[in-house]
């Protein structure tokens, strides 16, 4: 079989079957959302599968993607962006910080690509930005999720399989479980 559909496969799988254990923890350990604000969920639901996403993503890094330099910067940055991201979730956190962290993580994704200082620039700002309007959209089940699945399949259509088409996998096993039909069951 193509080692790209086994990726896809190995990581469609990871967000299927370890989701529900993060549910379980977080039922378990009270790690719960409210409704709210943009979230458009109207219950309590469990939080925890960002945690599977960055976990799922470091994995695949480890095993797979480890040779490419590219993939361990970009998930050093990835790693930032979660933990400030977990921060704020449990305490409210400095739009500052989390703007000044997400620059960082940013830069050392792309720190080992060949860029011009103006392009380099434009491209932390505008990766930046990104991570900024996806985590505006978190609350909102389902749709953060559909988006990633959707810039990840464009990119594999210009032909940049990795890590796109893993992410793809992954990202749709964890919208199994985020998707609000008729109401998700986890929450990013």
């Amino acid at each position: 079989m193509n080692p790209m559909i086994l990726q896809f496969l190995a990581s469609l799988s990871w967000g299927l079957l370890v989701t529900p254990i993060s549910i379980s923890l977080a039922r378990r350990f009270r790690v719960l959302d409210e409704p709210g604000g943009r979230k458009i969920h109207s219950g309590t639901v469990p939080r925890g599968a960002g945690i599977v996403l960055w976990l799922g993503y470091l994995l695949w890094v480890l095993l797979l993607g480890g040779s490419l330099p590219w993939a361990r910067m970009t998930a050093i940055g990835a790693t930032l962006v979660f933990l400030v991201g977990y921060v704020d979730d449990m305490k409210q956190t400095s739009p500052y910080l989390r703007l000044g962290v997400h620059l960082a993580a940013a830069l050392i994704a792309i720190a080992l690509l060949p860029l011009a200082p103006l392009t380099r620039a434009l491209l932390v700002v505008w990766i930046a930005g990104c991570t900024n309007a996806y985590n505006l959209i978190d609350g909102m089940d389902g749709l953060c999720l559909s988006l990633t699945i959707s810039t990840a399949c464009l990119f594999c259509i210009t032909g940049q399989l990795l890590p796109w088409f893993p992410l793809a996998g992954l990202c749709l096993g964890v919208l199994f479980w985020n998707f609000p039909l008729p109401r998700a069951r986890t929450f990013l």
